[in-house]
């Protein structure tokens, strides 16, 4: 009996050991030799460039976050400019277990600084995107600026300097479900 205790000790002392260099050398590594295959990766997927020109900082948890600096996203070749979308910050923050699972769940994105332009070219068609959205509770937004082209005449500005949250209320349902918005800023829009 005494020999299976200190076995059963030995290998849940060992494993604690192994948990605890687990997240030492994660925390250690340095993300940001990833930013090619990331950027690799979503040109794959869109057809389109994305640069990231600031750091890539994880922080693990049972919720862990990335946060990524500096990021443009480039437009479609019949855009009107070059670049669809510029983002100062970019934070994410999931839930662990779910995925380990291969489960996205997101509690909070957290955009700051997004100036994008929206455009439908008239001649084509779009297709389905890249597959369903992860399910998503909060989304916070500061100091957003956002166009809309319709491919023809009308243009939409939207400006909102301040925060916008949005709160799901019913984490699973993703962006089926309806979305409950608050406004702390001024906000201006109109059509040109």
């Amino acid at each position: 009996m005494r020999r299976l205790w200190k076995v059963l000790t030995i290998l849940t002392v060992l494993s604690a050991a192994l948990v605890v260099a687990g997240v030492a050398i994660l925390k250690s590594m340095d993300f940001n030799q990833y930013r090619g295959l990331i950027t690799d990766e979503v040109k794959s997927i869109t057809g389109r460039e994305l640069t990231i020109a600031g750091d890539l900082d994880l922080d693990l948890s049972f919720n862990p976050a990335i946060t990524v600096e500096g990021v443009t996203f480039a437009n479609a070749a019949w855009g009107s400019v070059p670049v669809m979308a510029k983002l100062k910050r970019l934070e994410v923050e999931a839930q662990l277990l779910p995925l380990l699972s291969g489960d996205i769940r997101v509690n909070r994105i957290v955009l700051i600084g997004l100036d994008a332009l929206l455009e439908a070219e008239t001649e084509k068609v779009a297709d389905g995107g890249p597959g369903p959205l992860p399910a998503v509770q909060n989304v916070l937004i500061q100091d957003i600026s956002l166009t809309y082209r319709d491919g023809a005449h009308s243009v939409l500005r939207l400006a909102c300097r301040g925060e916008f949250v949005c709160q799901t209320g019913i984490p699973s349902c993703a962006l089926r479900h309806p979305v409950v918005a608050r406004r702390r800023a001024s906000l201006a829009g109109g059509i040109l």
